[in-house]
């Protein structure tokens, strides 16, 4: 399961959190 790849960049944070929570719907509907 690679849904949401962490880079390590702490400046995007918040954009890290933005799109781990869209992959994460997409992951469900995908599995």
């Amino acid at each position: 399961m690679k849904c949401g790849r962490f880079t390590g960049s702490r400046q995007t944070l918040a954009y890290v959190k933005d799109v781990i929570g869209r992959y994460d719907k997409y992951c469900r509907i995908a599995v």
